[in-house]
This record gives structure tokens, C-alpha cells and sequence, in this order.
């Protein structure tokens, strides 16, 4: 069997000391897998750390991918219209693009677009919007007194 890495996300909240103990220290298993060694994901599945945009605004990486997903990336982006044009640049024509999460941008960003805004520089970038959705999301995990409410877009572009 394969090992799990276990984690105990409530443990240290300061604001669920109402929580019973049994909840705070309850374990969640992740599984210790490397998914290069998955054979379905092999030559499929990237995953790479660092700068978005020193490592895909190449030559080599032009119209390079069929489709590119981002969850809680474009407002962690010091620039987020440089980021929309590298997707671009990786896409080819036809490509998709799939997004969720927020607009809660860092103090790096240089620019902070509201969603009609990002939307309007998503078309002007080179995508058609294929389905777009604002929602209000709070999580607490079911046992916290601490929710985290997220407004998240998600929505499906594909590279014209």
C-alpha cells in the first residue's frame, strides 16, 4: 500500500478552542505519491514552480499545450495581464483554458481587475469566453468557528 502523509489542519486555529479536542486532532490522510511515476499522468501533467512568465513566455513553449488550468493563480501574479498573454502564448489555437478562484489579489499585484474588467482583457488577449461564473463560497470545514469566504470566478475560455 501506499504510505499517507498525514495532517491535522485545525490543530493550531486559535479561534476553534470551542471545537472539541477530538475534532482538533483529527488526522487527514494525503497520499505520498510523485505523479511522475503515475504512468496516466507521465508526459501529461506538468507541474512546475516558479515565475509563470520566465518560464513560459519562450519560443519553445509557444502553442505548446491544448489546454492550461489555473485555481487560485491570477491574483497571485505581480502582473496579471502579462499572465493572461503567456496563457495565451502557451495555448494553441482552440485550446482551452479553465479558471477558479478569486480576486483577492496580493500586495505584488500591480494591477487589480475587477471580473468584468478580467473578462474584457480575457477577449482582448485572444480568447472567446465559453461560460463565465461569480460565486460566494464560505468554508469552515464543518467544524470551525472560522469561515473563509472566497469569491471565486470560474470560467472556460478557449484560445481564437
Amino acid at each position: 500500500g501506499t504510505e499517507r502523509t498525514g495532517m491535522y489542519p485545525l490543530l493550531l486555529a486559535s479561534l476553534n478552542a470551542q471545537v472539541p479536542q477530538s475534532t482538533l486532532l483529527h488526522r487527514h490522510s494525503l497520499p505520498d505519491v510523485d505523479p511522475a511515476q503515475l504512468s496516466s499522468c507521465r508526459d501529461r501533467l506538468w507541474l512546475h514552480l516558479g515565475s509563470f512568465e520566465a518560464s513560459y513566455n519562450t519560443p519553445r513553449a509557444n502553442a505548446s499545450f491544448d489546454a492550461v488550468a489555473t485555481c487560485f493563480f491570477l491574483d497571485c501574479t505581480e502582473d496579471i495581464i502579462a499572465s493572461i498573454a503567456v496563457i495565451r502564448h502557451v495555448l494553441r489555437r482552440g485550446g482551452f483554458w479553465v479558471n477558479a478562484g478569486p480576486l483577492d489579489y496580493h500586495q505584488a499585484s500591480t494591477l487589480a481587475l475587477d471580473a468584468e474588467h478580467l473578462r474584457e482583457v480575457i477577449g482582448i488577449a485572444g480568447f472567446e469566453v465559453l461560460s463565465w461564473k461569480e460565486v460566494r463560497e464560505e468554508w469552515d470545514g464543518g467544524v470551525s468557528l472560522r469561515r473563509t469566504a472566497y469569491r471565486p470566478i470560474i470560467f472556460t475560455a478557449k484560445a481564437v
